[in-house]
């Protein structure tokens, strides 16, 4: 048969034609133009270069001593709490820097329990330390939550919302911390005539169980939509911190009935009235028998506690942090000076404690005095005034402020 030149006229490749190219090599069936031969010698060199590990530089993660200094920072006293949870929270993201495949030592999480009364600074606490380390951080109240099937969040809406707070990033998410707030007020109903529980309790611990301890769960990507009604996306939760923390009113009982018991019962029993009843004595058995299961418990090593502020810790509350009550008010009554004499601290802080919510009454006590003086003070005829000192009787509503004028307008004592 006779060989016939030049047959194919094309690239078997991108197809062009060989008046479309500068070259085309022309094989026994196949042919390559000049374009595609580049393209393939390009990739060849490509996968046969050497591949480049980049090390990823160390994150070094403070220290628990470094951990408590900030929190020393914003949180006044309360020195157990910052200790116990500066070195879980180290321990923590220690834990997920480390790689356990060559180690057959598996380490669990440092999930905390917090008590403590009401505006002790519990929350105030996490918060500190979330901001320090800079991980997102969600906040949520266990009285909102209900039994999966009822009205209500599902546990589940506390993850959603961490991965908002992630921005959408679910690896982030998944080294975040959960703050659950009110626990105790999800205690089952008990045999202690100090509780009185909604039941349906028990079924929020029972479905907070395997999100706190740590599995995959699937989640709804927004906190407004229900499971089960949209796509849902999944997130491990084994490498994510949970902090429970209750002001548990009424433990205080169970923590006498259990002394009483060890020191004897009817008339052999010592009573000890002055004895302090403090959260240093708290056990498991107690949380127990307040209306938490033992499975939550377990997964809850770590329990620390808060306690009641005292005056002088109040007025430090007051004056000592960056951004103090104090110091906003003063800010915000700039250019005249707001200052206060150490018994006007003491006489807020003092009804402070009456109201017995802590910490947290502290601005609407100054509020409930500061907002009329400087809507007072905004007026025309007082632009003169250089400086407003607040004292014990103003604060008890007996007299005016201490008030000083510039120097071009007429001195006086009183507004």
């Amino acid at each position: 048969m006779q060989y016939k030149e030049n047959v194919i006229q094309h690239c078997s490749f991108c197809q062009r034609t060989q008046n479309e190219v500068h070259k085309l090599i022309v094989g026994s069936e196949v042919a390559i133009c000049n374009i595609c031969f580049d393209s393939i010698k390009d990739l060849l060199e490509k996968d046969s270069a050497p591949k480049i590990k980049v090390k990823k530089p160390k994150v070094k993660f403070p220290s628990p001593s470094e951990i408590k200094q900030h929190l020393d920072t914003v949180v006044i006293g309360q020195d157990s709490a910052k200790v116990s949870l500066s070195v879980a929270v180290h321990n923590h993201y220690k834990r997920l820097q480390k790689t356990f495949q060559k180690n057959p030592v598996k380490v669990e999480k440092s999930n905390v329990l917090l008590l403590g009364p009401t505006g002790s600074g519990k929350t105030l606490l996490v918060k500190a330390i979330a901001e320090m380390i800079n991980v997102p951080i969600v906040i949520g109240d266990a009285t909102t939550l209900t039994q999966a099937g009822y009205v209500g969040d599902d546990v589940e809406i506390l993850l959603s919302k961490l991965i908002q707070a992630a921005g959408g990033d679910i690896q982030l998410a998944e080294r975040g911390i959960v703050f659950i707030d009110e626990i105790d007020k999800i205690a089952k109903a008990g045999d202690s005539s100090v509780l009185g529980r909604d039941i349906s309790g028990e079924g929020v611990q029972q479905s907070l169980l395997k999100m706190i301890e740590g599995h995959v769960v699937a989640v709804p990507p927004e906190p407004s939509r229900k499971l089960g009604m949209v796509d849902t996306v999944d997130i491990n939760t084994s490498q994510i911190l949970f902090v429970c923390s209750g002001a548990f009113v009424g433990l205080d009982k169970i923590l006498e009935q259990r002394q009483q018991g060890a020191n004897g019962i009817g008339f052999s029993a010592v009573v000890d009235k002055n004895k302090k009843l403090d959260w240093e004595n708290v056990i498991a058995q107690d949380l127990v028998k307040y209306g938490i299961i033992p499975e939550l418990i377990g997964r809850l090593p770590i329990i620390t506690y808060t306690e009641a502020l005292t005056q002088t810790q109040m007025i430090k509350v007051l004056t000592e942090p960056k951004d103090s009550i104090v110091k906003q008010y003063q800010e915000i009554f700039s250019p005249i000076k707001l200052k206060f004499t150490l018994d006007g601290l003491e006489a807020v802080a003092t009804q402070a404690i009456k109201l017995g919510t802590g910490a947290r009454s502290l601005r609407s006590i100054l509020d409930k005095k500061l907002t009329p003086l400087q809507f007072k003070l905004s007026e025309d005829k007082m632009a003169a005034v250089q400086s407003v000192t607040i004292t014990r009787e103003f604060i008890e509503g007996k007299v005016d402020p201490l008030v000083k004028f510039k120097k071009m307008r007429k001195k006086g004592n009183q507004s």
